[in-house]
């Protein structure tokens, strides 16, 4: 979004479980870097069988997905077709079984991914998008002023101190956090960074709040599992999360809903460009977020 792609893949959890390999109590990987972009999104160097390639860290998807091009260029044969949930309705996918993901110093072992024909903008450079495998299995420590990401034991991870602690809320296999828009009383928004813009309202939620009411809008497009929708944009005044207040969001208001990936609980989406303005501890295995500001962080969200 903001001009970008967004991918929204929420598929439901295998029996067949991904594992870390064993560390001794206490484990940290250290640092890895990642170049910055403009949607604020993690793009991160991976292995995928011994194969060298780039991952997207998507908190978003409930699992890691391969584009199907990739996943036959080195090999890999997917079977089956598996309904998928997405942004705009629902696609098949094939599964890919046992793979081996190596990223940043952390093992992920039997992953099944899903095969997708990912866009052309999110395949080339990003075949893989790396989800709530990893995410339940690590603390994921995301330090964007300083490009770099560690991975953490959830074991024994303490409160940083004069971190903010935000409350991460589980729906289904996603995680809400609370964001207020306008001054409002805050609503429970999708905790996402795959999402490369802003924030996303949901229609519902959009009707209640009459928004974007009289404000300049524009047309644009989301394209990701289910195909192409339409929306609308338009810029809001003030979007305040984690103790911070945003001035001048984009903001997108997709026609329709995917009523299937979100429940009635669900507010929107909350995306890179705004969560890029923190360091983020995140402990899915503990439902916990943690927070720091960057010095930055308050400006406009564009």
């Amino acid at each position: 979004m903001t001009g970008a792609v967004r991918v929204l893949v929420a598929l439901a959890a295998l029996a067949l479980t991904p594992v870390a390999h064993a560390r001794p109590a206490g484990w940290s990987t250290g640092w890895t870097a990642f170049e910055p972009r403009p949607d604020g999104r993690v793009v991160l160097p991976v292995s995928i069988d011994g194969h060298a390639t780039t991952a997207l860290l998507d908190s978003g998807t409930s699992q890691s997905v391969i584009d199907q091009a990739y996943a036959a260029q080195i090999g890999l044969e997917p079977h089956g077709a598996y309904p998928n949930n997405g942004v705009s309705g629902r696609q098949t996918s094939g599964h890919v079984d046992g793979a081996r993901i190596e990223v940043g110093g952390l093992a992920l072992n039997g992953l099944t991914l899903a095969s997708l024909d990912l866009d052309e903008e999110a395949g080339s450079s990003r075949p893989i998008i790396l989800g709530e495998e990893l995410f339940d299995r690590a603390v994921v420590d995301i330090d964007f002023a300083r490009h770099r990401v560690a991975f953490r034991d959830p074991a024994r991870f303490a409160r940083p101190r004069g971190a903010i602690e935000v409350p991460l809320t589980r729906d289904g296999d996603l995680r809400l956090v609370p964001v207020s828009i306008e001054g409002r009383p805050p609503a429970l928004f999708e905790f996402d960074l795959g999402a490369g813009g802003a924030i996303v309202l949901a229609p519902a939620y959009a009707r209640e709040t009459n928004l974007p009411g009289d404000r300049p809008t524009s047309r644009g497009s989301i394209i990701g599992v289910g195909g192409p929708e339409t929306e609308t944009r338009a810029v809001l005044r003030r979007v305040s999360f984690a103790r911070i207040g945003f001035g001048d969001v984009d903001a997108h208001f997709p026609q329709t809903w995917p009523s299937a990936t979100f429940s009635d609980r669900v507010k929107g989406v909350l995306g890179a460009v705004i969560l890029s303005r923190f360091r983020l501890i995140v402990d899915y295995p503990h439902d916990r977020l943690w927070v720091f500001p960057n010095p930055d962080a308050a400006t406009s969200a564009r």
